[in-house]
């Protein structure tokens, strides 16, 4: 069906087994067992936000020399900037197009002016 909800849900998780973990996945599935797909996909809106959701885990140091862990969401709210899909290499790669966007140095050059070759500007009574 159409139909869809967020749900709320908590996992009780014993924090040892983060040690040597780099990422953390979030995948739902449906009441006929349909998986949301691990690489992301475009619909033809343009909209490619269902994909499993990531969390990456860091193990940092304190200035204590303390071991924590820092877990990094893809992006950040709102329009603060970060987030590691903000980084090209840690972007995933799209179902069958690669990674999602190039990074600003890669990216081609923007594309000549198209030539002005008898070109007419037409009324609305000429095409009607």
């Amino acid at each position: 069906g159409m139909y869809w909800c967020w749900i709320w849900w908590a996992f009780d998780l014993n924090v040892a087994e983060l040690v040597g973990c780099s990422e953390i996945w979030c995948r739902s599935y449906d009441e006929s067992n349909n998986l949301q797909p691990d690489k992301q996909t475009w619909n033809l809106m343009g909209m490619g936000n269902n994909q499993t959701f990531r969390i990456k885990v860091h193990m940092d140091k304190t200035a204590a020399g303390e071991h924590v862990f820092r877990f990094e969401h893809p992006t950040q709210p709102g329009q603060q900037t970060g987030g590691w899909m903000h980084r090209f290499n840690d972007k995933p790669q799209s179902a069958g197009f690669g990674r999602l966007e190039k990074p600003q140095e890669e990216a081609a050059a923007p594309a000549a002016a198209p030539k002005a070759i008898g070109a007419k500007t037409f009324t609305l009574e000429e095409i009607e």
